[in-house]
């Protein structure tokens, strides 16, 4: 007897808009307003963008999003500055995809950055360069 496979993946397949992207990190970064509509409190929205890991969970070489990172409900988050090779302030968080797409927002940069793309075998090598000639270009 064979069975469908089960590959439970709370965002895989998920689809959207750049726009899209851009309208939920900016409901993020408004503390979870948007448009003069409060759609999450200000504390969940500190409860998503708080480390939930925890010092007592291991973090080896193969751990997404890397060195200097936790993870929140849903985004990985900047702990401190200066462990992390990837430009970023401390309390930055991400979400990446596994085809390329990208977002990241910056609060204290009031910042958000949106990359769309289909490229699998390159995927993080244009995520670090596109964060980082975002940042190198902020001079205020």
């Amino acid at each position: 007897m064979t069975r469908p496979r089960k590959f439970e993946s709370g965002g895989g397949g998920l689809t959207s808009t750049a726009a899209d992207y851009l309208r939920f990190a900016q409901m993020m970064l408004n503390g979870g307003e948007l448009d003069g509509v409060r759609l999450l409190s200000p504390k969940t929205v500190e409860w998503m963008t708080s480390d939930h890991l925890g010092p007592s969970i291991a973090r080896g070489a193969e751990y997404i999003p890397g060195a200097g990172y936790g993870f929140g409900l849903g985004v990985a988050v900047r702990e401190n500055a200066g462990i992390s090779p990837v430009h970023g302030s401390a309390g930055d968080y991400h979400w990446s995809g596994a085809a390329g797409t990208f977002f990241w927002v910056d609060p204290r940069e009031q910042l958000i950055g949106i990359f769309m793309a289909q490229a699998p075998s390159v995927r993080q090598y244009f995520r670090q360069l596109i964060k980082s000639l975002v940042l190198q270009a902020v001079v205020e």
